[in-house]
């Protein structure tokens, strides 16, 4: 009860003259209708129907989102608060990142200290969206003003797993070995972010195969826009478990191209997971999506494969292959898109075939 009367009140403050260029806000709304068939090999079909919006809104009915920040002089803070069941009886709201924040020395010097979330040195997506610094700690940015555009630091943090000793015999070079260490370059031509967080002995599981030390990445070229607007190329990646390899380092890398002049946006993604005691497997995602009527209408169609590159005995031809046509209606900022999806895929042998099909009309609300 709480944490509504907190939300409400934040909300009443933001509504108030005093208040209003020191409360910002932002958030989503996503739902939709949701209707599947799915035939295994040698099983009878299944088919069911419900609320739910399967583009990255949760497993239930949908999910509202509610960015907040607060800015006072230097000083401020961020929380993130979502909802992704509707029912009243059900609801349970997550707090993803919740941290308050101060700037000094002009700005080149930022702390910060909560729950934390909002990295700077995020893989940015849109197939890896990883963070490495997503749990209680303490943030230092360095954004040096004979270097624009750097941004270098690094967070102590907790653990990230159940410890395997007690807590009060827990020393200051245990902790230390979970620091994040991460540095982000912006430049007219290119950009970079690289984070690197270690891991302690104290918190490892020899049931997990992504404990241990973990690193991620994104570079972006931005100079081909200047030659040809609207073409960019960028990749990012992410690695578990570096300094495990006897329990199975993994490794998921991405490159994307992409081509988005006023009239479409085309775009290929490639993708590779792989690792010392992990089958190779390579992503092809095509996509072309025309746009009408001054991109009030959106019209076009993804397709995926995903491949096994390991040959091995039954194996199956793919893991799987999909064709995913699209109709996107774009109001200011609500749209509507009405999705159909064909899926066919194998689970590990070439006789446990699935055929899918669903088709998703969505509702996405933002502000």
């Amino acid at each position: 009860m709480k944490k509504y009367l907190t939300l409400t009140l934040l909300t009443a403050l933001a509504a108030t003259p005093v208040f209003a260029q020191e409360f910002s806000f932002s958030g989503e709304l996503k739902t939709g209708f949701y209707w599947e068939n799915t035939q295994e090999v040698d099983q009878e079909t299944v088919e069911y129907v419900r609320l739910h919006n399967n583009d990255d809104a949760g497993g239930q009915q949908g999910r509202f989102r509610l960015n907040m920040q607060f800015d006072k002089e230097n000083a401020g803070a961020k929380v993130r608060f979502e909802v992704s069941s509707w029912p009243v009886s059900n609801i349970q709201p997550i707090w993803p990142y919740a941290f308050v924040f101060a700037n000094f020395w002009e700005e080149q010097i930022k702390v910060s200290a909560g729950k934390l979330g909002d990295s700077p040195w995020a893989a940015g997506g849109p197939e890896r969206w990883d963070e490495l610094d997503t749990i209680v700690g303490i943030r230092m940015e360095l954004k040096p003003a004979f270097a624009p555009g750097l941004n270098a630091g690094f967070v102590l943090n907790n653990f990230n797993e159940g410890l395997s000793i007690a807590a009060n015999q827990v020393k200051l070079g245990d902790i230390l070995q979970e620091t994040v260490i991460g540095v982000s370059y912006v430049h007219d031509y290119f950009a970079l972010r690289f984070a690197f967080r270690g891991d302690s002995a104290l918190d490892s599981d020899p049931n997990r195969m992504d404990e241990g030390s973990r690193l991620l990445y994104r570079v972006e070229e931005r100079a081909l826009d200047k030659i040809l607007p609207g073409a960019q190329i960028w990749a990012n990646g992410y690695f578990e478990g570096l300094d495990t390899p006897d329990r199975g380092a993994l490794y998921y890398n991405w490159i994307y191209f992409q081509y988005a002049p006023e009239t479409f946006t085309a775009q290929i993604r490639l993708g590779l997971d792989s690792g010392s005691e992990r089958q190779q497997i390579i992503h092809v995602r095509p996509s072309f999506y025309y746009h009408l009527f001054d991109k009030l209408l959106s019209v076009g169609a993804s397709f995926s494969l995903c491949q096994n590159l390991e040959d091995y005995t039954n194996a199956p031809p793919y893991v799987y292959w999909r064709i995913q046509p699209q109709v996107r209606l774009n109001l200011s900022n609500v749209y509507f898109a009405l999705v159909y999806q064909y899926e066919d895929s194998f689970k590990s042998t070439k006789d446990t075939n699935t055929k899918t099909h669903w088709i998703n009309l969505r509702l996405v609300y933002t502000f």
